[in-house]
């Protein structure tokens, strides 16, 4: 019996093991994948947490939330980083964007935007004025009281080897930077009136006496200049990725200065093949994405020729398929006439296969992509004096892409579009400045996704 009841433990300790080795391995497992795949949602919505929590600064050259690159990988097999620009005030969008990062598994930054009623934007609006005053002054052939005809425009000779080189390059074109203590941050001048956009490379409206005022579209607002600070910020950051410890020089709100005049290129970095296709992705926080993007990505960038500054993923009012395709021995590329009928149709009847086009004239910037090379061609257009700040930020780059300063391509159809949801943080009024009526969500430009994350909640 003793001997019985000795027995009846002994026969049951296997089972007993086996159950504990058991437990262990799939705890052990569990932990194991958790590692590798690295799931974003917890840690990267905490740190996102803290980006847009931050304390508000003074001006668009915050370091909050401007990190020189992304701290993990982006998702995107092609792209090096992803960027999204956003107001502090849009929880609404940045829940949404949160959705989009999390069914897509991608990694991205958020950047905090430049608001329309940031100390930067008045003085820089001044700094244009003065610089449009100049401009004419410069002219002997134009009256001395008017700006609207300005002398004849010419490109920097250098831009091409500086964006080539080891240069660390400023925010500002050091031969003609504004005063931005210049009394002016807390309320708007408008002593000389509104600022009309000059159009093409230097030319602005002529002055008018009549009483119908000029479109929302054809005014540079403060909305307009805070767009344009937030999208330079980062296209400065990625012109300068490659360096070590760059100089704190004066920034975009002016401050930080630290007297430092030097700063330290990696090795062979902005002259490396590697680098300078080294890809980053700016987005605004207002889109929607095809499932496949990823695929899609990796396939076309294998025929993207070598010397690319910028690709557009997604783009509006302008026609893309104007250039015929890159060759990329997959489908066809439909016409522009079999496009445009689809894009009318429902998201199910849209091309499943997307094809890379030499750019036209591509408008908005709700998403890009800049090579390191290409946002230092860009960024030395861009501050440009006679540029710098002119119109709309998107319009800039579409004049320069039509006119062939940069080496820009577009994804057709779009991969990634605007939502078009809640109201716009660049246009007032009028919603469509003048090319539809309605509700203030942006321009009419309205295009819709294959497979979108949110085609059916959008409707599309």
């Amino acid at each position: 019996m003793s001997k019985g009841a000795s027995d009846t433990p002994v026969a049951h300790k296997p089972g007993v093991l086996r159950i504990l080795w058991s437990a262990i391995i799939i705890l052990a497992t569990t932990l194991y994948l958790a590692l590798l795949l690295d799931l974003p949602s917890l840690p990267d919505s905490g740190n996102t947490q803290v980006l847009l929590n931050a304390p508000t600064t003074s001006g668009p050259g915050s370091r909050i939330g401007l990190a020189k690159k992304p701290s993990t990988k982006s998702g995107l097999s092609v792209i090096e980083g992803i960027y999204v620009i956003t107001l502090e005030s849009r929880q609404d969008r940045y829940e949404q964007m949160e959705i989009l990062s999390s069914r897509l598994n991608l990694h991205w930054e958020w950047v905090r935007a430049v608001t329309a009623t940031d100390r930067v934007v008045n003085p820089t609006l001044n700094w244009v004025r003065e610089t449009r005053k100049k401009a004419a002054m410069s002219d002997p052939t134009e009256e001395k009281d008017t700006f609207d005809a300005l002398p004849t425009f010419t490109w920097p000779a250098d831009i091409d080897s500086l964006a080539a080189s080891d240069q660390y390059l400023d925010y500002w074109d050091p031969s003609d930077s504004p005063d931005l203590d210049d009394g002016s941050s807390s309320s708007q001048n408008t002593s000389d009136g509104v600022l009309p956009v000059t159009t093409h490379d230097y030319v602005l409206p002529a002055s008018s006496d009549s009483a119908v005022p000029p479109q929302e579209y054809m005014l540079l607002t403060p909305g307009r200049i805070a767009c344009w600070h937030s999208h330079l910020n980062l296209i400065h950051r990625i012109a300068n990725s490659d360096f070590v410890d760059p100089p704190e020089k004066l920034d975009s709100a002016g401050e930080d200065v630290s007297g430092s005049t030097s700063s330290s290129p990696k090795p062979g970095s902005v002259g490396d093949l590697t680098a300078q296709r080294a890809a980053w992705l700016i987005l605004e926080d207002d889109v929607d994405m095809e499932r496949d993007i990823n695929a899609q990505l990796s396939r076309l960038w294998k025929y993207l020729p070598h010397d690319w500054d910028i690709v557009f993923l997604g783009h509006c009012w302008s026609n893309e398929s104007f250039y015929a395709a890159v060759p990329d021995n997959e489908d066809p590329p439909l016409s522009r006439r079999s496009l445009y009928k689809l894009s009318q149709l429902s998201s199910s009847a849209s091309p499943s296969v997307h094809h890379l086009h030499p750019s036209y004239a591509p408008k908005c910037t709700h998403a890009y992509v800049l090579s390191t090379l290409g946002a230092r061609r860009l960024l030395l257009h861009l501050r440009y004096p006679p540029i710098a700040y002119s119109r709309a930020i998107d319009q800039a780059i579409a004049w320069l892409v039509k006119t062939g300063r940069l080496r820009s391509y577009s994804v057709v159809p779009s991969l990634v579009v605007q939502r078009k949801i809640g109201k716009s943080d660049v246009w007032g009024g009028d919603a469509s400045g003048g090319r539809q009526s309605g509700s203030n969500v942006g321009s009419g430009w309205k295009e819709r996704l294959r497979n979108g994350v949110f085609s059916e909640e959008d409707g599309a």
